[in-house]
């Protein structure tokens, strides 16, 4: 920063503050996540960037909409966000997503068990989504090279800033065309990482992932995955809750082995297994 040569007023200098300050806030502020802490440790998800949060099978899908529903509706419709799920189809995760801005249990969808304010808050959930900056694809099959093109295409078409890609079973690798396993999740990281760059989004990816020892032994270089990502998390929580717990919301960790600040952290979250919510602790 320049010294001054003369005197200066102090609105003079508040202008250079706060021109510095927005200048900051535009170049470093990220996509913000449903969850403050996490939004405090990385300041967001950054254009151009990539993450990998891993969690249960059970939990992967509903973790995932609830960084779509933030970016798009919670945060002022402001962001426009990409979910590829890959392994459920679109019409399910639309019913998952509708339920939770309405916040109702999505099993009411099959068997019409929704009470007059429930269908309140739906026919509200559904105006505010059909605003909404969302798109789904449920496509499967494709080759990473497919993928990025299917993505540029649609970029083109409709400018995106958050992508989410809910689990990689359903993409293929190789000149066999295989599906992706475990074993493939080091190099397919490494070339989502490049396509989150080249495509200037940001790119969240979300992986089954357990603690278990078996799962451990089958992929022992997971934390290597760490190195190919901005930010790596994994979601741990209980295998068992108490009637208590399934309504006022199951404790739930979220790790961070490093951040932006290169400290290992734990941020407290509950799940709401009714809704498919996620909230602060």
């Amino acid at each position: 920063m320049n010294r001054t040569t003369a005197f200066i007023t102090v609105a003079d200098s508040l202008r250079l503050v706060w021109s510095s300050f927005q200048l900051h806030t535009a170049t470093t502020g990220g996509i913000k996540t449903p969850f403050a802490e996490l939004n405090r440790l990385t300041g967001g998800i950054a254009k151009g960037r990539l993450w990998c949060i891993g969690a249960a099978p059970w939990l992967r899908t509903e973790l995932a909409l609830n960084f779509v529903h933030y970016a798009a509706i919670q945060d002022h419709l402001l962001h426009s966000s990409l979910l590829f799920s890959t392994t459920v189809l679109h019409q399910s995760v639309t019913r998952k997503l509708l339920a939770l801005a309405a916040e109702v249990c999505p099993a009411g969808f099959y068997d019409q068990g929704f009470n007059h304010d429930e269908r309140v808050r739906l026919n509200t959930a559904t105006e505010m989504l059909q605003r909404a900056p969302i798109a789904i694809s449920d496509t499967a099959t494709l080759t990473i090279n497919e993928l990025q093109d299917m993505l540029a295409f649609y970029i083109r078409q409709d400018p995106t800033e958050l992508v989410c890609l809910d689990g990689l079973q359903g993409l293929r690798v190789g000149p066999a065309g295989m599906e992706v396993l475990p074993e493939h999740y080091l190099p397919v990281i490494s070339r989502l990482q490049e396509m989150a760059s080249c495509l200037n989004v940001a790119m969240l990816v979300f992986l089954d992932y357990s603690s278990l020892p078996m799962f451990r032994n089958i992929v022992p270089e997971w934390e290597k995955i760490s190195e190919f990502t901005d930010v790596f998390a994994w979601v741990q929580t209980l295998t068992t809750a108490t009637s208590d717990e399934m309504k006022s919301g199951i404790p739930v960790t979220l790790h961070l082995p490093r951040n932006l600040g290169g400290d290992p952290a734990v941020i407290d979250l509950r799940y709401f297994p009714h809704t498919g919510r996620f909230a602060n602790r």
